[in-house]
């Protein structure tokens, strides 16, 4: 995570480092083993400014801080659970967008909002894709490469609106 001024935070294995302005070398401000779950190497983790969605507990921490947030569960036995965090400029929230990848023809899409949300929130369903690659939040809209059926393509998650944009892209 790069930031034009101000603290810059990296990961390098299971640390997490600062650098302030102005500093010539990092300081180490917590180690994964610090909190009361594992996080794999290699896990899903996405980033939105300086915060950290982790998916297995899901959970979204601040390395500044150390603190953690658990999000709801969701009493869903049937089906493989994807979170991405978002940040919604405009309303200036934070999202999470959760997938729930059971069968069928289509996705259940859920929605939570930081400090707002008690529960998860249904919303549009989405045709059936594969994710091929993690998300990434700008201006407000979550995007991420899928497979639809054979086709690559985005998907746009527009997080104000709450609605889906399938993006095909040329092969």
């Amino acid at each position: 995570m790069i930031r034009q001024s101000g603290t810059k935070y990296f990961l390098d294995r299971r640390e997490f480092y600062e650098f302030g302005d102005g500093k010539i070398s990092a300081s180490s401000l917590w180690s994964f083993d610090e909190f009361p779950f594992y996080i794999p190497v290699g896990s899903d983790v996405n980033c939105v400014n300086g915060l950290f969605c982790i998916q297995k507990p899901a959970a979204i921490l601040n390395p500044s801080t150390g603190e953690v947030r658990y999000l709801p569960k969701l009493n869903d036995d049937q089906s493989l659970l994807y979170y991405w965090l978002g940040f919604e400029p405009e309303e200036n929230k934070y999202k999470v967008l959760l997938t729930r990848d059971g069968s069928g023809l289509y996705i259940k899409q859920c929605v939570f909002t930081l400090g707002i949300d008690k529960s998860w929130r249904k919303t549009q369903r989405i045709p059936r894709s594969v994710m091929y690659k993690p998300g990434v939040c700008i201006n407000g809209v979550i995007y991420r490469f899928v497979y639809h059926g054979e086709t690559l393509a985005i998907d746009a998650f527009a997080l104000k609106t709450e609605s889906f944009k399938l993006i095909v892209l040329k092969n």
